[in-house]
């Protein structure tokens, strides 16, 4: 079963927006009013016993003074911040003061996106910790520079070719009941010894029993959807087929006895129709990726 974590959503990692700069609206200065008179008026109030001037109110010029100044702080301190981010996260810094930040984006942040499906780290760790144990399993070494990019690229080619299948039965209007979700999940607590001790080591991968059951409800979908794509294939095998695989066993066996052919008809022809199963999937995923819009972050 094909596990992954919640699916995950563009073109480029997406980060959250760096914070804006406030805008500021100054008010534009009005031009006052100037209303002309005739001389005389001027001339006797100019003559005329100078009046006590009424009090001026006082302008809070310093105030508003200060509080652009603190805007103006503001706004440095926030251009400063988003360079500071923009840095660390090329790691052309190393502050580790948005370390946090940057590893929570990253983890969100789509590998890829498959006819506008974002595809997640998280989706993508989920295929590598698995093909890390199938190395192991083999005897290889995951830390291996050469294995691990390997591994990577697999689990990537893996994930895209899983969600390209999942919309095609969708698209196809596959649908799978809750009742065939079910009896599955109990068939995998079965193999594992129960639900409860199922449960307890998926998760360690970060798996809790509804991610289990969207994946198992996901593997169904596109199993269904493989089966019946099978079903208009010619899978055929022949005879011919099965004497000519089991006279090349013979030619490369150097003399050593081998089981009679009625004996391994059966196993030669489930050998030789999984390959014509591969053969047809491997064809379809690439007319998949031909008509969809895959891009690779």
């Amino acid at each position: 079963m094909d596990t992954k974590e919640p699916q995950t959503t563009d073109q480029t990692p997406e980060t959250s927006a760096p914070p804006t700069t406030p805008e500021v609206t100054t008010p534009e200065p009005t031009t006052p009013e100037v209303k002309l008179v005739d001389a005389e008026p001027i001339k006797v109030a100019m003559e005329a016993t100078p009046a006590t001037p009424a009090p001026i109110a006082s302008v809070p010029v310093k105030s508003k003074s200060n509080k652009y100044t603190i805007i103006t702080v503001i706004v440095v301190v926030l251009a400063l911040l988003i360079v500071l981010f923009q840095l660390e996260r090329q790691d052309r810094v190393q502050t580790n003061v948005f370390g946090g930040l940057i590893a929570a984006l990253d983890a969100n942040a789509p590998v890829a996106v498959v006819a506008g499906e974002r595809l997640s780290a998280d989706d993508l760790a989920a295929g590598v910790e698995q093909l890390e144990r199938a190395a192991v399993a083999q005897g290889l070494d995951p830390a291996d520079p050469a294995v691990r990019a390997e591994i990577e690229t697999q689990a990537l080619e893996m994930l895209i070719n899983t969600t390209l299948l999942k919309q095609a039965a969708i698209k196809n209007s596959v649908v799978i009941e809750e009742s065939a979700v079910a009896a599955r999940i109990e068939e995998i607590a079965t193999a594992n010894g129960g639900l409860d001790a199922l449960l307890v080591e998926l998760a360690e991968f970060g798996i809790d029993e509804a991610q289990l059951n969207a994946d198992v409800q996901e593997e169904l979908l596109i199993r269904t959807w493989i089966e019946q794509l099978f079903a208009t294939a010619d899978l055929t095998v022949s005879p011919e087929e099965i004497a000519e695989v089991y006279d090349s066993a013979v030619a490369a066996s150097n003399g050593q006895e081998l089981p009679p052919l009625v004996e391994v008809t059966g196993q030669i022809e489930a050998q030789l129709r999984q390959a014509k199963e591969q053969e047809a999937l491997d064809t379809y995923l690439q007319e998949l990726r031909a008509s969809a819009d895959i891009q690779l972050n």
